[in-house]
């Protein structure tokens, strides 16, 4: 009987393990972003963010964006959030920014620690050099909050 039961536990355990890693693989072969356009209010000026998320599929895009992605700007009081959708195709423009090389403007870069989180980037437009920085340093110290992968600045080309 007890072999039944460390049998079944054992069964129940891997199609557990199957179904997570299926869900949160370590390599997104397909991904599917999550683009958030925000402005925000600041010194006087409005400045305006794109939020890159990828997604494994189109169901975690769109299930992330709920959760995580709109929770967190709607804690943003100076923040208008102003569109989100998931896609396939986000445009050579941003692909480049998920290698992490340099574009004419500064960016955060978020590259996950573990399969449940999702690689992101996030770019401001409207700050001058000095901003961009300060603005990197204060984005890296919020999400080692709560983010265990790697965050970094990319700064741009007049950088």
């Amino acid at each position: 009987m007890l072999v039944k039961v460390i049998a079944i536990a054992a069964i129940g355990y891997g199609l557990f393990y199957y179904y997570q890693a299926q869900q949160n693989p370590w390599q997104i072969d397909a991904p599917v972003y999550a683009e958030f356009r925000v402005d925000m209010k600041a010194a006087g000026q409005t400045l305006n963010a794109v939020l890159i998320g990828k997604s494994v599929d189109q169901n975690d895009c769109e299930q992330r964006a709920q959760k995580v992605w709109r929770e967190t700007l709607e804690g943003c009081a100076a923040c208008t959030f102003k569109s989100a959708e998931c896609k396939t195709d986000i445009g050579s423009r941003y692909e480049k920014l998920f290698d992490n090389r340099s574009t004419y403007t500064s960016y955060v870069s978020f590259n996950r620690g573990s399969r449940f989180e999702r690689d992101g980037r996030m770019i401001v437009w409207g700050l001058n050099d000095k901003d961009s920085r300060t603005f990197c340093e204060l984005m890296k110290s919020y999400m080692r909050k709560g983010y265990s992968g790697e965050v970094r600045c990319v700064f741009g080309r007049g950088i």
